[in-house]
């Protein structure tokens, strides 16, 4: 299994619980899709790709904000 230093992948974001759920969607998205960003030998594990591609920049998170409650309303 490859080793993904934390701290080199924090370097990509701000916060862990938020690199957490990108790896996790990400590896979802690779069972249903199978599509690497990078290469990875043939019997690379999902989530060792999107660990590889987060630390690499080719997968990020972006927040989404709700524009009602932006603004105060429900």
């Amino acid at each position: 299994m490859a080793y993904v230093a934390t701290e080199e992948l924090l370097k990509h974001g701000e916060s862990v619980f938020k690199m957490v759920i990108t790896a996790s969607m990400r590896t979802l998205e690779l069972d249903t899709r199978g599509e690497n960003l990078v290469h990875a030998g043939p019997h690379a594990k999902h989530t060792t790709v999107a660990l590889q591609e987060m630390m690499e920049g080719k997968v990020t998170y972006e927040v989404l904000v709700d524009k009602d409650k932006k603004k105060g309303t429900k």
